[in-house]
């Protein structure tokens, strides 16, 4: 719990530094990406010399977005995102930093985040099935679930305001039962997969 908290307390004076105009500094890596020697910055380089989370607990996780109004769940999101670029480097690939995704998110009107999801979550996932083990959740389930998430909530909306407010409640609180078992899926294999480049790099830890 005490790592969890830190894990929102430093980014987000990252953040308000930030934007009151820091002294942080910066550089551009080779993907055009500006990488501000910060919080996210040390935890990536931090996290090549040792072991990664693996541990994270999803009602810890889903307590503190509650409690931040979502803010912990997005900065976890990106500093787990920043671990798969260490986990999964083999495969040539890179995703994206916080701040270059969410200024094409921006630009985008939000598809960007979308597609920023679907090639996370398949990074994870081809890296499990590369080391033998089974994926928990693709980026096309992602996707799926997340359109089939936001149908519900629009047609909860939608019997609310034609006076249905029961069904449009019980709807409600179904999309609300998929985002806990995405973010249940999502920690479980993103733990599983820092616990396997852990075993790999860190045998004696």
């Amino acid at each position: 719990l005490i790592h969890q908290i830190t894990e929102i307390r430093n980014p987000i004076i990252t953040i308000i530094n930030f934007y009151t105009m820091g002294s942080t500094s910066y550089t551009i890596n080779e993907f055009g990406e500006i990488e501000r020697k910060d919080y996210f910055f040390q935890a990536a380089k931090e996290g090549s010399q040792n072991p990664l989370p693996s541990s994270r607990n999803v009602f810890v996780i889903y307590l503190l977005s509650l409690i931040t109004f979502g803010i912990y769940g997005i900065i976890l999101m990106f500093n787990m995102a920043r671990e798969t670029n260490l986990t999964c480097e083999a495969d040539g690939k890179h995703t994206r930093n916080f701040w270059g995704a969410i200024g094409l998110s921006i630009i985008t009107l939000g598809i960007y985040a979308l597609v920023w999801a679907y090639q996370w979550y398949n990074r994870e996932a081809d890296f499990l099935r590369n080391h033998g083990r089974e994926a928990k959740l693709t980026g096309g389930a992602y996707i799926f679930v997340m359109i089939v998430s936001l149908v519900l909530q629009y047609i909860a909306a939608y019997q609310q305001s034609i006076g249905g407010a029961e069904v449009g409640l019980v709807l409600n609180i179904v999309a609300i039962i998929i985002g806990i078992i995405v973010l249940a899926l999502t920690t479980a294999q993103h733990n599983l997969v820092n616990q396997i480049h852990n075993l790999e790099h860190f045998p004696h830890k």
